[in-house]
């Protein structure tokens, strides 16, 4: 399916803040191509070893020593450009 072919009105997508609900010939049809858009923030974190050298400090990451990262999947309005949570029982998949 695509983006211009989906009824956003008729999907449990709302913006708490603005009251965007993809309806068609809304604001944010001026901002881009889709009233809303899925937001990753990613939270990894690594130990390090600090080494101090002529020309600075330089920090040597432990990639297996990472954590699994911790994310944070919220939606933009597409209008206000506010983050939102996603609507309840509402489940992302990737492909």
């Amino acid at each position: 399916m695509e983006i211009d072919e989906i009824d956003w009105p008729e999907l449990p997508i709302s913006c708490p803040h603005c009251g965007n609900h993809g309806q068609a010939g809304g604001e944010w049809e001026e901002n881009g191509w889709t009233p809303f858009r899925l937001i990753e923030e990613v939270v990894q974190s690594w130990q390090f070893t600090p080494v101090e050298r002529g020309d600075g400090l330089s920090l040597i990451a432990d990639a297996a020593a990472g954590t699994d990262p911790l994310t944070n999947l919220q939606i933009e309005c597409g209008q206000c450009f506010e983050l939102f949570s996603l609507p309840e029982k509402t489940k992302v998949q990737f492909e």
